[in-house]
């Protein structure tokens, strides 16, 4: 597989982005209607103190000029129209529209890729909004079959221990200045798409582009899409995605043990990204 892991994940949209005029602002034109959700888990992060977060953020009012005066200047009334509609319809598309049925494909194919381990362990390093802090990351299969979640600092100290079990997810224990809601709820939903814990019902088709196969499964408004070689012999990345718009993407390389050594959680939707490296890989 060619490029690096870093390659195989989509980056956010590039900033800064241009004010459009009359005071409409093109992010929340372009998130659409998945905007309220991403400003709660945005506000809910940035509440987190590391390094004084907050003091990196520009609201939204500082984006650049107006790209309407813009486009008026250089092309006209109705061609600025045009664009500003073809550019609105074609962000709210779904990135997943010009994908086609894959037939004789079965959605049970990708469950084999569901990570199987008794213990991983490994070195973490999380930015959020520029602000970088590193730990270890604990995976840890108990004997009833849960699975246990442990991020702790290089010191010491533990930031939470997360249970999953089957369809329950238990907080055994969450650092209070962390414990808030949608930090919670983001960080657990990022470890379910790892562990393909509860990944969602199948949708009715697999599909595929010329290079991939998509496994859809459905999450509520949510749909994960597993994402393998043609052949579904490996698995590339997984993504999250609302009805228009992708909002998480895990890359991973290689696996061994049952698990990636390598991993990358990168969010659309704001700067908050997960770097996983195994630590002694294969004696797990």
């Amino acid at each position: 597989m060619k490029g690096t892991l870093e390659d195989r994940v989509v980056q956010p949209l590039p900033h800064p982005l241009p004010q459009m005029g009359g005071g409409l602002d093109p992010v929340l034109l372009l998130n659409c209607d998945e905007q309220k959700t991403n400003s709660v888990l945005k506000k809910e992060i940035l509440r987190f103190p590391w390094s004084q977060i907050e003091s990196g953020i520009k609201p939204l009012s500082h984006l650049g000029e107006s790209l309407s005066r813009t486009l008026v200047g250089r092309m006209g009334v109705g061609l600025n129209l045009t664009i500003f509609l073809f550019l609105l319809f074609s962000a709210c598309r779904s990135p997943y529209a010009t994908l086609v049925e894959a037939p004789g494909i079965s959605p049970d194919c990708v469950r084999k890729f569901r990570p199987t381990f008794s213990s991983f362990m490994y070195k973490t390093e999380v930015d959020v909004v520029g602000n970088q802090f590193n730990g270890i990351l604990v995976f840890k299969t108990m004997p009833d079959s849960s699975r246990r979640v442990v991020f702790t600092s290089e010191t010491g100290p533990t930031f939470f221990d997360f249970e999953f079990k089957q369809d329950r997810f238990r907080v055994v224990y969450c650092l209070k200045k962390l414990n808030r809601k949608a930090v919670i709820q983001t960080l657990r939903k990022n470890f379910e798409l790892l562990l393909m814990q509860n990944p969602g019902r199948p949708a009715a088709a697999v599909l595929r582009d010329s290079a991939h196969l998509y496994f859809p499964f459905v999450s509520g408004k949510e749909t994960n899409y597993y994402v393998t070689d043609t052949l579904c012999q490996n698995l590339l990345r997984i993504e999250k995605s609302g009805r228009r718009k992708t909002k998480v993407t895990v890359a991973m390389e290689p696996f061994q043990g049952g698990m990636p050594e390598n991993v990358r959680i990168v969010h659309r939707n704001f700067t908050f990204a997960i770097r996983l490296t195994v630590l002694n890989p294969g004696n797990h």
